[in-house]
């Protein structure tokens, strides 16, 4: 999309504290508490999260939790509210191609 601006913050760990993708209409943020451990030599570990929608406010929060395995950095999402999202948890895949870039699949639970 024409126009869209990515921003991902991370603290002195490299840990990710937040995502937020920008267009000239929206802003869509995803907040971790505590920062995500997404790199592989971070141990494994869980987040809560809370996603924003600029003009909604939060939409939906929950927990992540993250697990390393050869290759791959596994996402275990699970919302919490609203309460009709709870039965609704997903999974993301992470993993690289041989020239660095980062593959992400998404898939349900």
């Amino acid at each position: 999309m024409s126009g869209e601006r990515l921003v991902l913050t991370t603290d002195a760990r490299g840990r990710i504290d937040s995502y937020a993708a920008t267009t000239a209409e929206r802003k869509l943020d995803i907040r971790f508490d505590p920062a995500l451990p997404l790199t592989g030599e971070a141990p494994d570990g869980s987040s809560r999260f809370e996603i924003r929608l600029s003009g909604l406010g939060k939409i939906i929060d929950g927990t992540v939790s993250v697990r390393h395995a050869p290759g791959a950095t596994i996402l275990d999402w699970q919302p919490e509210t609203p309460a009709w999202t709870r039965s609704i948890g997903f999974r993301s895949t992470l993993t690289a191609t041989s020239d660095g870039q980062r593959i992400a699949k998404v898939q349900p639970k």
